[in-house]
This record gives structure tokens, sequence and C-alpha cells, in this order.
């Protein structure tokens, strides 16, 4: 009894020290896990990196001179541009910038220019200058803005970026266009097509969405439609009879009719036996005998089911009930004073 009670306890012990070790050991990945987090987020943050991609990805960002010295305004005094750790890490800011100077707003006189060189002035090739802003001031009197220019035929190539002219008014396209050699008269052309195809396609954007929008509420509507007319019949169920689908129906109705011309003024409908009256709505089934019906006739046996009356051509169906909902008709049907 003894030994068997000491040979326990000593047993006990080694799982309690394993189950110690292995706590140890978990405490210790959680630990290097979250210091390694840490680690990978300061490196991100010290790089900028989703501000890169931000910039990347949405740039560049078009600002006039009054939205530019908002920008500057804002990240000096507010956000502490210059400080070693601010908030600013934590934003998205707009880095690459496309500013739209104007017109005769850069200073060119040499008193208020700097040039910097490489080595000394006497000698050595120009890098780039830097032209004062006359308008307007940043911060204060101070403290105006410089743009910097960089010198012509450099040793190294020089990073270009893509402009979005779209979001350039008429006239800084003109200054473009002039400076370019484009008569403005060519130039206002290329612009007015430019806007015309621009407003064609946002046009034609909206209107689909629209169309998208109002296709899906008639959908909906046929769904439940359906569901009221003829969700309930068992005999249509058990025999097979399916409706054409609610997305084909929405589809029909806004897409799938046209208006009777002379042309067709012969013609009969064959579901309700009248005469085509000029200027009646009416669609064809797309079959290869293109059977012609009036508009509201052929919505009717759509709703009812799938195939053409004449031959049979079948469309879109809508799905079956599942087996549950079949098995619960059957219950209703044989049982209607039953309980749900």
């Amino acid at each position: 009894m003894r030994k068997y009670s000491s040979c326990s306890s000593l047993l006990q012990r080694i799982r309690d020290q394993h189950l110690r070790d292995a706590w140890n050991t978990q405490i210790e990945y959680i630990q290097k896990a979250w210091i390694s987090l840490f680690f990978y987020f300061v490196v991100l943050l010290i790089f900028q990196c989703h501000n890169r991609v931000y910039n990347a990805w949405e740039g560049p960002f078009p600002m006039d001179l009054y939205q530019f010295r908002n920008h500057l305004n804002m990240n000096y005094n507010l956000f502490g541009f210059k400080s070693f750790f601010s908030f600013r890490w934590f934003l998205f800011q707009p880095e690459y910038i496309q500013i739209e100077l104007g017109k005769n707003v850069i200073d060119q006189s040499i008193e208020n220019t700097f040039r910097v060189f490489y080595g000394h002035y006497s000698y050595e090739k120009l890098l780039y200058t830097f032209n004062r802003v006359v308008e307007p001031m940043i911060d204060t009197s101070h403290m105006p803005l410089f743009i910097k220019f960089y010198a012509y035929k450099q040793s190294y190539p020089q990073i270009h970026y893509p402009y979005r002219f779209q979001s350039l008014n008429i006239n800084t396209l003109r200054c473009i266009g002039k400076q370019l050699g484009i008569s403005s008269r060519e130039f206002i052309h290329c612009w007015e097509q430019q806007e015309q195809l621009r407003y064609e396609q946002e046009t034609q954007r909206a209107q689909g969405e629209e169309q998208r929008r109002r296709l899906e509420l008639i959908i909906e509507e046929e769904v439940q439609h359906q569901q009221h007319v003829y969700g309930h019949d068992i005999n249509r169920i058990l025999q097979g009879i399916r409706s054409a689908s609610p997305r084909f129906i929405a589809q029909f109705r806004l897409n799938g009719w046209q208006i009777v011309s002379h042309d067709l003024l012969d013609y009969r409908c064959s579901i309700c036996l009248e005469d085509l009256q000029l200027n009646q709505r009416i669609a064809r089934w797309p079959c290869q005998a293109r059977h012609t019906f009036h508009f509201d006739c052929m919505l009717d046996v759509l709703r009812a089911g799938n195939t053409c009356p004449l031959c049979r051509h079948p469309v879109e169906a809508a799905d079956l009930p599942n087996a549950e909902a079949v098995v619960w008709l059957l219950l209703r049907t044989m049982m209607p004073n039953a309980s749900t």
C-alpha cells in the first residue's frame, strides 16, 4: 500500500511538472509572437508602409494652392509634421500631390530664387532651383511656399508621374496646350471630345446601375408573385409544371417587348386570338419560329409556365420547392385543419 502511494505521488509530480513545462513553453511562444507583431508594427509605422500603399493606390491627389496651403497648415500645426513621434504616423496622408498653380503665380526674379549646385557654384553644374510661389503664403510672412524645379540635362534619370488631366480646369489645360504648341481651337476641340466621352461613360454607368437596381426589384416582385399564386399548388408541383424563372421574367419585362408596326398588322396573337393593333406592345418567344404574342399575354404565359404555347420551346425555368416544402403541402392538403 505504501509502495503504491509513493509511486502514485511520483507520477503525479511528474505529470504536474510536464503541465508546468508545457504552460511555460506556451507562454514563451505567445510572448515571442506578441514581440514579433509589435516589432513588425513599429517597422511598418517607421517606414510608413500603409501610407505608401495609400498614395500609390489613390494618388495623385489634385489640389489647388488654397487646398495645398490648408493641407500643410494641418500637417505642421495640428499633427506636428516635424516631430519625431506624432499622430500623423497612424493616418493616411496624401504625399503624391498634383498641385494646380495657375498662371503667373511663380516668381521668376533672381533675388527670390535659390539654386543648388553639385559642389561649388562657380564651376559645378546646377542640380535644381527653388522658385517662390507668389500666392498664397503658407503660414506667415516668413514661411512662403517654394516649388522645386530640376535643372535641365541632369546626369541621372528623373522620375515622371502621370497627371490626372481630367481634374484640371480649362485655363490650366489651355496653358499646357500652349506650352506643347497646340492651337487653342484644336485643344478645345480635343478637350470637348474628352468631356463628351467622359459624360457619356458616366451616363452609361448611371443607367447601368439604375437598370440593375430595377432588375433586382422586379426579380423580387416576381418571386413574391409566384409564391403567392403558385406556391401552394401541389398539383403543379407533382406534375413538374414550372413557371419561367423570376430573373428571365424580370429581363423580359424590362427589355423583351417592342411596338407593333405596319408590317405586323396582319398577325394575330395565338393566346387571346385577337389581331395586333398599331402601337400595341408585343413580344416574341425565343424559339426558332419567333412566335409573336401580345406582351401582356406572353407575360401571363411565362408566369404560368416556361414553354411556348405553340411549339413548346422552353425558357429558363424557376426552381421547384424542396422535398420538405412538398411534404408540408401534402400534409396540409390531406389535413387542412392540422396546425402548422
